[in-house]
């Protein structure tokens, strides 16, 4: 199944569960604020959950500037805002409990699963968001924020595939440095109505031997021995001269 491409988070329509990229805290709360504002135009109640408190003030702050009459409830969490249970990773109860109270929708965004992914647990989160997926349709909108930074980089077009694979939109990272926007073209076979130019800047990228088609799929492509050491002198430099608001500040 192929995503679609949305310019914003604000345009995600109701039956949604899409899928965000950011590289930055200040970029995955004017995402997530987005987000909330269209579910403002749905008519829906929203819900954050997060774990860190800086994330829960960028998100408030951002909700703020651009809707202030926007009423959303922000959950500060201390670890994953999924749970384990027999069947996998499923939502908090209180989610499944307000989109039970709310037939019309519910706007529900958690931000967790970025934060605490690591490659011993990454089939469990796949698990889930093939499983959110499964549910659809409904009348809810679902955003799952992800860093493009902490994405474990062992089998990293794998990974894009099937979490783009298990998601309705997707929207990309406008983050312009060089590392984030390589690493983001591996994606653009993988949506539909890439953004203009994305399959010039692909091309070019395999002509000069940073990305090949991976073999995985016949619209998969990763990076190649070459991009992955580019990548990383990229994402070396970037962090040297970067401000605090940086990924991995």
């Amino acid at each position: 199944m192929t995503a679609t491409n949305l310019p914003t988070a604000e345009a995600a329509p109701p039956d949604s569960h899409t899928l965000s990229f950011h590289a930055s805290p200040s970029e995955a709360a004017g995402t997530v604020a987005a987000f909330l504002k269209g579910a403002a135009e749905c008519s829906q109640p929203g819900i954050v959950f997060t774990s860190r408190e800086e994330m829960l003030r960028r998100y408030q702050a951002e909700v703020h500037r651009i809707a202030p009459e926007l009423e959303v409830a922000f959950r500060q969490l201390a670890g994953p805002h999924v749970h384990e249970t027999s069947d996998g990773l499923r939502p908090p109860d209180e989610v499944m409990a307000l989109a039970a109270a709310h037939p019309t929708g519910v706007s529900m965004c958690g931000d967790t699963l970025s934060q605490f992914l690591s490659e011993q647990n990454l089939p469990e989160v796949l698990a889930y968001e093939t499983w959110y997926e499964s549910l659809r349709p409904f009348p809810h909108r679902g955003l799952c924020p992800y860093d493009l930074s902490s994405l474990p980089t062992r089998d990293l077009d794998r990974t894009l595939t099937q979490l783009v694979g298990a998601h309705s939109h997707v929207v990309l990272s406008h983050d312009p440095r060089p590392h984030v926007q390589l690493v983001q073209m591996l994606v653009t076979p993988l949506v539909r109505d890439p953004p203009p130019g994305s399959w010039e800047v692909l091309e070019r990228a395999m002509d000069q031997g940073l990305i090949e088609w991976s073999g995985r799929g016949p619209a998969t492509v990763g990076l190649t021995i070459q991009g992955v050491r580019f990548a990383e002198v990229l994402r070396g430099i970037a962090l040297r001269s970067v401000p605090a608001d940086s990924p991995s500040s």
